[in-house]
């Protein structure tokens, strides 16, 4: 039954000092609160090149600023590499934790997860860790990078057979 746990969004439970925690697998939303956060942490291209705009001239000035706003405004989303290295950071570890530990646990703050990731001991830490990763998969068939199209809507399929039926 390879993929059941996450079908049915299986919870994984881990113990730590003592105590059970439950780990939820990542939702949508949460998805999206990982990617606001690293977005966040990064530096404001305009604020940037504002502190380097001292000996350039007008026009160079303005470029300068025109490429950072540029930037600024397609920098609103974050790649699945760009996420996939945070994750890997203490930061990241943390965040994901109390983001797979909050719906069991409503009372934990983030501060608090932050301290019992700071308990685990190298084996503990990795049985979590495993958790984590398997907690933090798509659906079945459906890598984080992208979906994944289905037999019927393949171009190939239609081309075959030059409709919209079933291939013969």
């Amino acid at each position: 039954m390879d993929g059941l746990n996450q079908l049915t969004a299986a919870h994984h439970a881990v113990e730590i000092g003592g105590r059970t925690y439950r780990l939820a697998p990542l939702t949508l939303r949460d998805y999206g609160e990982i990617e606001n956060r690293v977005v966040s942490r990064r530096p404001d291209p305009v604020a940037v090149a504002r502190r380097s705009l001292d000996g350039l001239s007008p026009a160079q000035q303005e470029s300068l600023l025109g490429r950072a706003y540029d930037k600024a405004v397609a920098a609103r989303r974050a790649t699945a590499e760009e996420i996939d290295q945070w994750k890997r950071t203490a930061d990241g570890f943390c965040y994901l934790f109390w983001l797979m530990v909050r719906g069991e646990h409503p009372a934990m703050t983030l501060e608090q997860a932050a301290e019992l990731v700071e308990q685990l001991a190298g084996e503990v830490r990795e049985e979590v860790a495993r958790c984590m990763q398997q907690c933090d998969q798509m659906p079945v068939g459906n890598p984080p990078s992208q979906a994944q199209p289905t037999a019927i809507s393949r171009p190939s399929a239609l081309s075959r057979n030059g409709g919209g039926g079933p291939a013969r």
